[in-house]
């Protein structure tokens, strides 16, 4: 697959991906799952040969491995409109925060992972696949344990931050 295709496919149906949980969209309900953890990182990238770079890691080694261990429902997102330095965004799902914690340990011991990636793994000082890579961990709310899948239109990612000026009203908010 072209790294163009591999974006546009990603944005669109692998939004589709990214919000169905692996138990199935039927059992979205509150009290009939256990929330669910993301990793949310974002890579800031200053050039086209670092966004190839990360877009080819991410399509060749890092999705298929996560793949492999049973994390399906990975979306790489990018912004509709880039203003100076360009991000990749990628939201991973984790059934558990244990889940969450053993992934490194078992992505370095997967050899095809560590070949796969290698170009984006062991990319030099001199050339670095990336400017900044920020991770957030995030537990999706009681009331809505897993992503929806939204109406078959266009699909926009979109991740929105509340802020609260105390417990209560953030509470408040949340059950909204």
């Amino acid at each position: 697959m072209k790294r163009r295709d591999f974006v546009k496919t990603t944005i669109i149906s692998g939004a589709a991906a990214a919000i169905l949980p692996r138990t199935g969209f039927a059992q979205l309900k509150p009290g009939n799952m256990t929330p669910f953890y993301y990793e949310l990182r974002t890579y800031t990238l200053k050039d086209a040969n670092q966004q190839r770079l990360v877009e080819d890691y991410l399509e060749k080694a890092a999705i298929p491995a996560l793949n492999r261990l049973g994390i399906k429902n990975v979306g790489v997102f990018t912004e509709l409109k880039p203003s100076g330095q360009s991000i990749v965004v990628a939201l991973i799902p984790y059934q558990s925060i244990h889940e969450f914690e053993t992934i490194n340990n078992k992505l370095e011991q997967d050899k095809r992972y560590i070949t796969e990636g290698a170009a984006y793994l062991n990319a030099p000082a001199t050339q670095p696949a990336y400017e900044r890579i920020n991770s957030s961990l995030l537990k999706a709310f009681k009331s809505m344990p897993g992503l929806a899948l939204p109406a078959k239109d266009k699909r926009i990612f979109e991740l929105r931050r509340y802020e609260h000026a105390s417990e209560a009203a953030g509470t408040k908010k949340r059950e909204m």
